[in-house]
């Protein structure tokens, strides 16, 4: 009699466990395949040639009216083969997008930007840190 008490009572719990647990469909990932399947690259991709000089760096040249009308269609940008070296010249190609930057306020380490930004990874370390 024990034996088919547990019985029953075994087949009750798996039914009203079943009945707790909603039904939902699997969730198969899907990867990027390396294709850009939304928005054609031709709409955001914005081809440096090699040599973008200081002239180039204004929201006024030929490359900085392509930036300003690539970032107004789509939200997007992305300038390729610069060949820029200079933080500095890098930083001015960004603003033909951003415009004016901005003082960051937040954290709670200096961010020194009286001088030359020398990395652009900066973690916000204590600047006597030894990374």
């Amino acid at each position: 009699m024990a034996t088919a008490l547990a019985s029953a009572a075994s087949r009750i719990l798996r039914h009203e466990f079943r009945a707790t647990i909603p039904k939902t469909e699997v969730v198969i990932p899907r990867w990027w395949s390396g294709r850009y399947d939304v928005i054609d690259p031709a709409r955001f991709i914005v081809k440096g040639g090699g040599h973008l000089g200081e002239a180039d760096l204004s929201p006024h040249s030929s490359i900085g009216q392509e930036i300003r009308a690539k970032y107004e269609d789509t939200g997007l940008v992305y300038v390729t083969n610069t060949g820029l070296t200079d933080v500095a010249h890098q930083r001015d190609l960004a603003k033909i997008i951003m415009g004016q930057e901005t003082e960051y306020e937040g954290g709670a380490n200096p961010r020194g930007r009286a001088t030359d930004l020398g990395n652009v990874y900066d973690i916000g370390a204590p600047l006597d840190a030894a990374l």
